[in-house]
């Protein structure tokens, strides 16, 4: 799949530098959540992540998507007041999901590159996202990249 035109690009040095040492959570903890962080990523075909909103809605711990999608629309202004194209980085889609009946439909959800996710983190509630994954390292030492015209919308679990 081919990368989108635009201001999209590397974006490691528009993130600040990682002071943060939440003193609530534990090393072990923030690891943890580091580590379901990435284990939420899907994948595009040439390897690289991205996330789907609705994913990170259950990770961050926000109950309602409403709620969620104004993290999102704040994440998005705070792309665009950083000179990034926002369709580079945020892409609705629909994706399939199963009901309680076994059923499937369509739901709409967004992709987030891993820019993108990152601004979602930052513009979170700190009560529900802590502060070292509003600024995840892994981040910073890999760069973010513009998602590709269509990601793929089926994740793997249907959920």
């Amino acid at each position: 799949m081919p990368k989108r035109k635009g201001g999209g690009g590397d974006t490691s040095n528009l993130l600040p530098d990682d002071p943060s040492n939440s003193p609530m959570i534990s090393p072990t903890t923030m690891d943890a959540l580091l580590q379901a962080f990435e284990a939420a990523a899907q994948r595009l075909d040439d390897g690289e992540p991205f996330w789907y909103a609705r994913d990170l809605q259950q990770l961050f711990e926000y109950d309602q998507w409403r709620r969620f999608a104004e993290v999102v629309d704040r994440a998005k202004s705070a792309c665009e007041q950083a000179g990034q194209a926002v369709e580079d980085h945020f892409a609705g889609v629909g994706k399939m999901v199963t009901i309680g009946s076994g059923a499937q439909r369509e739901v709409d959800d967004i992709a987030l590159s891993r820019y993108a996710a990152y601004l979602a983190a930052q513009n979170a509630d700190p009560r529900k996202v802590p502060g070292r994954l509003r600024r995840p390292t892994s981040l910073r030492k890999r760069g973010g990249r513009s998602l590709p015209t269509r990601p793929r919308v089926n994740s793997p679990t249907g959920a």
